[in-house]
């Protein structure tokens, strides 16, 4: 778990708080379960107003049940995504 905060100067930090092994199976109680226990670690549950993390369905339902933080989309994730699926038709034209 990362943290990207700007001070009152508009000074941009990036933490690292946690790189933990998250075991299978990826469940939605699992992420959610690992999520909470870092805020409540680090005490900052009621500090944290968003999560961004890619577009898996078990990512997404488990920042659904934060009633206070929103979720924010990976852009590179989804854009890796649309490449993927949707120029694939054309890799028969590139020598």
């Amino acid at each position: 778990m990362t943290a990207s905060f700007m001070n009152s100067d508009f000074k941009i930090y990036n933490i690292l708080f946690e790189l933990k092994y998250l075991s299978y199976s990826h469940t939605v109680k699992h992420i959610w379960d690992m999520l909470q226990t870092i805020m409540r670690t680090w005490n900052f549950q009621e500090k944290v107003i968003a999560i961004m993390m890619d577009n898996d369905s078990n990512m997404i339902k488990a920042i659904s049940y934060f009633s206070n933080i929103i979720r924010i989309p990976y852009t590179a994730h989804t854009l890796q995504l649309v490449i993927e699926k949707d120029l694939t038709p054309i890799l028969v034209f590139i020598v």
